[in-house]
């Protein structure tokens, strides 16, 4: 009543406590952006190239003294407007220079040869993904972490494929238990000779 009585109306406005000092200072935000955005763990000694806040949150405190959890890094690296997402994996060990003479030089070598054997060429690939690999998110109501049933197997799913310069492609899938890789490209170029003929 004393602060209505003496301020009216404006004295009962409640004002914003102005609570405890960060434990993340200005300085530690400060080195964690360029830090993020132009090194890898690996440069500090782990052995994974991606950041994660409890590996930052251990660094801060390796660094800074300071102990606070991957939940608060995450609050102050959107802060400093940095979001998690899925990185594009680039080959270390490509070179620009060898990439430029295959394509110039030793694929139309090959091209050649081929075209007086009558034969084709092709670019092949194979891509793994393990029977037990799962990503995403789902929903389910505040507080409740959702079960989604999936297979405990070990193992995984190999997919051999060519696709050759005249557009014929040729695929198999296999489950890597249940077939050898000879017996997938065996039946991949069983595939490619019987659409040539």
């Amino acid at each position: 009543m004393k602060r209505y009585q003496k301020d009216g109306w404006a004295g009962l406005d409640a004002k914003k406590a102005p609570g405890t000092s960060p434990i993340v200072t200005e300085e530690m935000d400060a080195w964690m952006k360029p830090t993020i955005l132009n090194l890898t763990p690996e440069d500090f000694g782990y052995d994974t190239a991606l950041w994660t806040c409890d590996l930052l949150a251990e660094w801060l405190s390796q660094r800074y003294g300071v102990a606070v959890i991957g939940a608060t890094v995450n609050h102050h690296l959107h802060r400093l407007d940095l979001t998690n997402q899925k990185p594009n994996y680039v080959a270390r060990e490509q070179e620009a220079a060898d990439v430029e003479l295959f394509v110039k030089e030793k694929f139309l070598k090959i091209q050649s040869f081929a075209g007086k054997l009558g034969a084709d060429t092709g670019f092949e690939d194979e891509a793994a993904v393990d029977l037990r690999d799962h990503s995403g998110k789902t929903w389910d109501e505040r507080g409740v972490r959702p079960d989604v049933y999936v297979t405990g197997q070990r193992g995984r799913i190999n997919i051999l494929s060519v696709v050759t310069a005249q557009g014929t492609l040729a695929c198999a899938p296999s489950i890597c238990h249940a077939e050898t890789p000879v017996d997938v490209e065996q039946n991949v170029i069983l595939q490619i000779r019987q659409g040539a003929g």
